[in-house]
């Protein structure tokens, strides 16, 4: 008489790990086994199939090509060389047009429906600060869309829809900076603000001792002055 396996639990067959035995019976003797595959799927498995190696896995290896499947607002594009948990990660373009790398398991398993987008609400019209949200670009940062807003000051800005969200960014800049009209920055002096920005920072039309007037941004002007300062 062959000797009888009682307890499977955290033995592994192939790519699968038991956890634990459950209620159900397989042709009403087979106890059945609650395992867990390298691939981070749950699945369940008759211990005739694990102790006789004809089940190793939760069918992860088997499964077809995704190519051109749509997952929520994901479609699978090809597969990379990258694997997580024993899955392959698969480009994916979601109907936004950003793309993104995600697992085969996290796709079939429907976690994930989307880049991230389907997340944001529309911003359209929204008020965060300074900042009103104009419209959303194709652009994307951190995975976040980017938004084109303008700022109370007549400047238009792009910010993610994190940074908007969170409130890490209220201004296109303007409000970190006080007026700086006929203030001296060493040889010159600021005479008035311009539209233009760089690096999120107002950039002011100043005079130098010769009247030659140039365009110099006030992060500029004040660090310079900073840096005399402490010379």
């Amino acid at each position: 008489m062959p000797k009888k396996i009682n307890d499977l639990t955290k033995m592994k067959f192939g790519q699968l790990t038991v956890i634990r035995q459950i209620e159900k019976r397989k042709y009403g003797h087979q106890v059945i086994w609650l395992c867990r595959c390298s691939c981070g799927n749950e699945t369940e498995v008759s211990s005739t199939n694990l102790l006789s190696g004809n089940t190793k896995s939760c069918g992860c290896n088997k499964r077809k090509d995704l190519k051109g499947m749509h997952f929520g607002q994901l479609t699978a594009i090809r597969p990379t060389e990258k694997r997580k948990n024993g899955c392959i990660i698969w480009l994916c373009k979601c109907s936004c047009g950003n793309v993104v790398e995600v697992s085969s398991n996290i796709l079939l398993s429907r976690k994930i429906k989307s880049c991230g987008c389907a997340r944001i609400k529309n911003l359209t019209g929204m008020q965060f600060g300074r900042l009103t949200a104009l419209c959303p670009t194709e652009k994307r940062k951190n995975g976040c869309i980017v938004w084109l807003c303008k700022c109370s000051c007549g400047n238009e800005f792009e910010v993610s829809s994190n940074s908007l969200v969170t409130g890490s960014i209220k201004s296109c800049g303007c409000a970190r900076i006080k007026d700086l009209a006929g203030i001296q920055f060493g040889q010159l002096t600021a005479i008035c603000p311009t539209e233009k920005r760089r690096n999120g920072h107002v950039v002011w039309l100043c005079k130098n001792p010769d009247g030659f007037e140039t365009e110099v941004s006030s992060h500029y002007l004040i660090s310079e002055t900073k840096k005399h300062a402490g010379a």
